[in-house]
């Protein structure tokens, strides 16, 4: 599969092992990203060694903006965490400087798995349908089915990941399968099994907007609301699609069908919407008003808090920050009862991941990722404007970016695994088009003349 590989025809065993392992590892990461964790690792290892032996487009990913910034990434946060990591004042704070610095460079990691993925639509969608059967089969595997009850219906799940996080994935999972529902589908002449497959995909979709509506997340349901919209957006538009198209079944019977759901799922859980969206926001306002010191004790009042004291020490480190994993550190160390939630535990970070990024890694460390992911984007809107990029993966990528840019604005777990895990596959996706692109269009070396990268 592999671009720049030997003329068809020729022997080289050693590069099509190369080969196998990489895609098996691959694969392997995309099932078990947020199933489990060591064997994720241990399929990240196995495509990350087999691109770094077998990747031989140094040079020209040597000039590529993406890989540019992604190395002074990594050097940066190399002598950034060595420099806060011999001034941190406990050896807890040093041993997080240290792992929340490396975690920031995993995401670069992004790059040998756009090899791999090697800008195949239809390898691409089997990563995402693989990474979303991992999610279900994790969900499946935490549920207590013993314990399942009307009181499960009404209870915030959180025994497989933390809720903000769980509803993140339980609607991204739902904006991939309606973005590429036509080839869950697919294309069978036979009107059962046709609708045989639309029954199935109709349950899992009801499935997860079940599991985006238990994590009685706010950030998840705004933001899945955003890109859902943008959805039916760019497909009425077609601004994107110039690939695949949904089938004749889908125009306008999936909209209305997702609107039913969800008006059905927003009716049986109207006391809770109610209480997440309007009484937390009312009580927020009438402490901000009468007891501005009693914030702490709603959740949207404790963000403000932090938010404000995260931009005031910020403010004291504009360019690089107060180092990479040491928020709950300081935040613990500045004494201000303001942080202390419900006055028992301390604010674990400041819910929001730019600001996040500012505190810890300061100007500089903003710029980088920033510019990282301007030049993925810049990359994935050229491939598109090409038409090499076909339009449900189009759509279903622009969604997750403006779902997850959003998302990032009340959250923060970008230094966390299942987030690794997942920026991984959805921004090694995106490049790996641009990069096949890029590699495709390298002069061919010597003694190959005539050769055909291999698909």
């Amino acid at each position: 599969m592999s671009f720049l590989s030997d003329p068809p025809g020729s022997s080289n065993p050693w590069g099509n092992r190369l080969d196998r392992i990489g895609l098996f590892g691959t694969h392997l990461f995309a099932l078990f990203a947020l199933l489990g964790i060591s064997v994720a690792a241990l399929g990240l290892s196995l495509f990350v060694l087999a691109f770094l032996l077998r990747f031989r487009g140094w040079r020209l990913l040597g000039r590529e903006p993406l890989a540019i910034l992604s190395l002074l990434l990594i050097l940066y946060l190399v002598v950034h965490s060595f420099a806060f990591f011999w001034i941190a004042t406990t050896d807890e704070m040093a041993r997080d400087v240290a792992e929340t610095g490396a975690g920031w460079a995993k995401l670069v990691l992004l790059i040998p798995f756009a090899y791999w993925a090697g800008g195949d639509p239809d390898r691409i969608r089997r990563l995402l349908l693989l990474a979303l059967l991992g999610f279900t089969l994790g969900l499946l595997r935490k549920i207590d089915w013993g314990a399942v009850d009307a009181d499960f219906f009404r209870t915030r799940f959180e025994d497989y990941l933390p809720a903000n996080a769980f509803g993140m994935f339980a609607a991204l999972g739902a904006l991939g399968l309606v973005s590429m529902r036509a080839r869950f589908w697919g294309v069978s002449t036979g009107r059962v099994s046709r609708w045989a497959r639309v029954f199935v995909w109709s349950f899992f979709l009801a499935v997860l907007l079940e599991g985006l509506m238990l994590s009685f997340s706010r950030g998840s349901w705004l933001a899945f609301l955003v890109a859902a919209g943008l959805l039916v957006w760019l497909e009425s538009r077609g601004s994107v699609a110039r690939g695949s198209h949904p089938g004749s079944i889908g125009r306008a019977a999936v909209p209305l069908f997702i609107g039913a759901l969800l008006a059905l799922l927003i009716s049986a859980y109207w006391d809770q919407v109610n209480e997440r969206l309007v009484g937390e926001a009312r009580l927020a306002a009438q402490m901000l008003e009468d007891n501005p010191e009693r914030l702490q004790y709603s959740s949207i009042g404790i963000r403000l808090l932090g938010w404000r004291y995260g931009i005031e020490e910020w403010r004291r480190h504009p360019w690089f920050g107060l180092g990479a994993g040491t928020s709950r550190h300081r935040i613990a160390a500045s004494g201000r009862p303001e942080l202390l939630m419900y006055e028992k535990y301390w604010l674990p970070h400041l819910h929001n991941t730019y600001l996040e990024i500012l505190y810890q890694l300061g100007l500089v460390g903003l710029i980088l990722l920033a510019g990282i992911t301007w030049m993925l984007v810049k990359g994935t809107v050229a491939e598109h404007r090409a038409g090499r990029l076909p339009g449900d993966i189009g759509r279903f990528l622009l969604a997750t970016l403006v779902f997850v840019l959003l998302w990032n604005l009340f959250e923060y777990r970008a230094v966390r695994h299942d987030w690794q895990f997942f920026w991984i596959i959805f921004a090694g996706s995106a490049y790996s088009f641009h990069l096949r692109t890029l590699l495709r269009s390298a002069p061919a070396p010597p003694n190959s003349e005539g050769r055909e990268p291999r698909p």
